[in-house]
Formats: C-alpha cells, sequence, structure tokens
C-alpha cells in the first residue's frame, strides 16, 4: 500500500490561503477590485519645470554665449522630470514636460544656481542629486557680470559639512591632492599658460583646505591617475602641460560630484560647491587647449 505524498505548502501559499479562509469567499470580488486600482496619474515636479523654464529662457536669450549648454541642460532635465513621474509615465506628463515655456523674465545665472540648489537640499533621489550637482557645477563655469567669479570661489571656504561624511568625499580629497601637486610641476612648462596654473593651483588649494578638514585625508606620497598610470613630473611644452593637468582636474570634479550625491541636505550643497569650483578649474584649462567650456551642460561625467 502506498502512501499518498503530503504536498508541501510554500509560504506564500500558506499566507495567500490563510488570507483568503479569514476574508470569506464573499470578499473575494473585493480583492479584485483592490488589485485593480489605479493610482493617481503622475504630475510633473513642479520645482523642476520652473528650472526647466528658466534653462529655457537662458537658452532663449543666449546669456553669456552659453546657448548651446543651456539647451543641454533642458534636455537633461526634460528627461529626470519624466523619470520621477514613473517608468511607464502618463502621456500627459511628457505633454506637459513638452509644453513648458521659458521664464517671462530672464533669469541670472546666479539666481538659476540658487534654484538648483534649493531642490539639491532634498533631491528625490542619489541620480537626481548627481544630476542637480552636474549641472549645478556647469552653471558655475559661466562668469556673467552679476554673479562674480571670486564669490563663486571663495563661498567653499564659509561651508562645513554637518553630517556624515560620504566615503567617496575621501577619494575625491586624494585626488585633491594629487591636482594640487600637478599643478607645480607643470608650471615650470606651462609658458603662456602660467597664469591659468597659478589661478587653477589657488582654487584647488581652497578645495583641498576644505576637504580635509571633513575628511583628514592628508596628502599621498606619490600620486596616480585614475587609469592607474604614474602621475607625470611634466611636460616639454605648454599645451601637454594643460592637457595633462586638466586630465587631473577632471578626475577630481567626477568624485566631487559623487560625493555629492552621496550626501545629504545642506551637506549635498556643501560638496556640489565645491564640484563646482573644480569645474571652474576644469573650464580655465579648457580655454586654453581650444575648448569651449560653455560646450558642457553637465559636468563631472
Amino acid at each position: 500500500m502506498h502512501e499518498t505524498p503530503t504536498r508541501r505548502l510554500s509560504r506564500r501559499r500558506f499566507l495567500t490561503r490563510s488570507l483568503l479562509a479569514g476574508l470569506g469567499v464573499a470578499s473575494l470580488p473585493a480583492l479584485t477590485s483592490l488589485a485593480a486600482c489605479s493610482p493617481t496619474p503622475p504630475e510633473p515636479d513642479t520645482r523642476l519645470t520652473d528650472l526647466l523654464g528658466q534653462l529655457r529662457a537662458l537658452d532663449r536669450d543666449g546669456v553669456d554665449g552659453g546657448a548651446g549648454m543651456f539647451a543641454g541642460q533642458a534636455k537633461r532635465i526634460s528627461a529626470e522630470i519624466i523619470r520621477q513621474c514613473g517608468t511607464e509615465p502618463d502621456a500627459a506628463c511628457t505633454t506637459s514636460v513638452d509644453t513648458v515655456g521659458p521664464s517671462a523674465t530672464t533669469p541670472l545665472v546666479r539666481d538659476v544656481r540658487t534654484t538648483v540648489t534649493g531642490i539639491l537640499t532634498d533631491a528625490a533621489d542619489s541620480g537626481q542629486a548627481s544630476l542637480l550637482t552636474g549641472v549645478y557645477a556647469a552653471l558655475a563655469t559661466v562668469d556673467d557680470a552679476t554673479a562674480g567669479a571670486p564669490a563663486i570661489d571663495t563661498a567653499v571656504v564659509d561651508r562645513e559639512l554637518t553630517g556624515d561624511i560620504p566615503g567617496e568625499l575621501g577619494e575625491a580629497t586624494s585626488r585633491i591632492h594629487e591636482a594640487v601637486w600637478l599643478t607645480g610641476r607643470v608650471l615650470p612648462t606651462a609658458g603662456t599658460s602660467t597664469s591659468t596654473v597659478t589661478t587653477v593651483a589657488d582654487r584647488l588649494r581652497l578645495i583641498r583646505d576644505a576637504a580635509v578638514d571633513a575628511t583628514g585625508v592628508a596628502a599621498a606620497a606619490g600620486y596616480t591617475f585614475p587609469d592607474g598610470s604614474a602621475a607625470g613630473t611634466g611636460t616639454a611644452d605648454s599645451q601637454g602641460a594643460v592637457s595633462v593637468l586638466l586630465e587631473a582636474v577632471h578626475a577630481v570634479t567626477v568624485d566631487l560630484r559623487r560625493a555629492a550625491s552621496r550626501a545629504d541636505g545642506e551637506d549635498r550643497v556643501t560638496v556640489a560647491s565645491w564640484c563646482a569650483v573644480a569645474a571652474r578649474c576644469e573650464a580655465a584649462l579648457e580655454d586654453r587647449t581650444g575648448t569651449d567650456p560653455l560646450s558642457v551642460p553637465v559636468r563631472g561625467e
């Protein structure tokens, strides 16, 4: 005589059966209705749509020669608005983004940066924080008359981190040490770019001092580039010197942007401001290599 094998009941099936037994058969239609409910159609984030309108106004009027950059930023912010609506956004969300017009009054670039930092403090997630940091850093490369370049650079010394230090900030601090060291190594061969290299060195030291206060990461005995190759000891021509330094500074911008996306609240703005100064260093060096700094809509990529 063979026993009928007992069919094992998984925890999931057990919970399902228990739920149905407790609710009773009469409750089944209610369960079906509950499963079929549709959430409220998603709506665009009004803060982001306001930012989008400001960027489209800057693009419309070609403020400070940055029309191409502003258009690129508007495109990225549009994509972020739709992403926040969900993986399968309602058509109304996409349509409303497409119909956002430029702000009636063209804003100052300084004011747009303020809008970005206002959203950055409570960004929806690390991805949004990363995007906003990259946009903010790119906007800092625009020297509009009312913004005041020195104000952008020196603002970093007035901000301190108040929360947990993102692990990425330690990596960024090491990269800053490397870049500062490299400014001295390439300076003898910088030629007509000597003044630019000196300016970059001064800006990097501002970030370094602020970052070291937060992380305690001291300068190492030697340095390497992001690809693992040894840092050079100078180049034979000024163009080469600027290019080597630009590579190192770009690594700083990338790591600071990552750190900003991992920080919380106001600390995001603090690290984003450091990232902005690094981006300004990049822009100054790009000018010397014949690259248009305002062709880069998002820094730190």
